[in-house]
């Protein structure tokens, strides 16, 4: 007999294995780790999801991405969209990864010579994380819900226009004239008549 000592008050029963039932599970990113694969130089991402809640709350789902496998990289690209991954274009440690939460949806394979296991068939985004786009600040409320009245623009206050007359001349008067520089008419010598015959 070995004495063991061993306190599992407060250690958790071991989850069972079997793949949960298909469907949609919301899950939350927990653990991460690059593996080497079967062939020589490729090495693949193993991530660990969790179940938040329902029936099956806590279950671990498993799924793996080969590095520079194209199809594998497009699916890891959607899987950080759906988590809203800071830069799903760009990831440079898979740890950036944990702690974030999407819906994943799954499905049970069944290959020959392998027992059943879930197989992931698509990454969503979680309803009602999407940024709130703030209203307008500017934007008046209509006059009226039913049928907002236009209100008449404003009139553009204008510079009055001024016209500047000349001013008025003076009649020009002529300096007067003295008399003895007044032309006098001319008149033609009278003279005396002569002394008729009978006078």
């Amino acid at each position: 007999m070995a004495y063991l000592g061993a306190d599992l008050s407060q250690t958790k029963e071991q989850q069972s294995f079997d793949p949960v039932p298909p469907g949609d599970y919301h899950v939350t990113i927990i653990d991460s780790v690059v593996v080497e694969t079967k062939t020589p130089g490729k090495h693949m991402l193993k991530v660990v999801f969790s179940v938040v809640d329902g029936p099956f709350a806590e279950r671990k789902i498993f799924d793996n991405f080969v590095l520079g496998n194209e199809a594998a990289m497009s699916r890891m690209k959607s899987m950080a969209i759906a988590s809203q991954h800071k830069s799903p274009d760009f990831i440079q440690d898979s740890e950036e990864l944990h702690g974030l939460k999407l819906i994943i949806k799954v499905k049970v394979s069944t290959d020959p010579g392998y027992p059943p296991q879930n197989k992931i068939t698509r990454f969503k985004k979680l309803e009602g994380t999407q940024t709130p786009v703030a209203p307008p600040v500017f934007a008046p409320p209509p006059a009226s819900p039913i049928a907002p009245q236009m209100q008449a623009p404003k009139p553009t206050p204008t510079t009055p226009s001024f016209t500047f007359a000349a001013p008025a001349q003076a009649p020009q008067t002529q300096p007067p004239v003295a008399a003895s520089a007044v032309p006098q008419e001319k008149t033609a010598a009278v003279n005396p008549p002569a002394k008729l015959p009978w006078e």
